[in-house]
């Protein structure tokens, strides 16, 4: 699990730098991968890894910091919570079919 963790965001970061002609230093990625698990382990956590797609999506959406990580996650916590998205659910009564005779 470690080494695809880490082929994923090695990969994940060498594109991105090449991209905006910056320099990505690979034992310092091992260094923080392993520490940032280290810690998930510690807490109870999930193994920490970089997300090709979500990247992906918040580049191409303009975002330039981590905080549009927060603000996703801040967002969906609340749709949730509201369950707005999901009051279809309750009445879905499934597939229309037509009786057989």
């Amino acid at each position: 699990m470690a080494f695809i963790t880490l082929a994923d965001t090695s990969a994940l970061s060498r594109t991105f730098a090449l991209k905006y002609g910056r320099r990505v230093d690979p034992d310092q990625e091992i260094v923080a991968l392993g520490t940032a698990n280290l810690a998930a382990g510690f807490f109870q956590g999930f193994p920490v890894s970089g997300s090709a797609s979500r990247t992906a999506v918040a580049e191409a959406a303009g975002g330039k910091s981590q905080a549009v990580g927060l603000v996703g996650a801040l967002t969906e916590y609340l749709e949730e919570a509201d369950g707005a998205p999901l009051e279809w659910v309750d009445d879905y009564d499934g597939p229309a079919t037509t009786p057989k005779s």
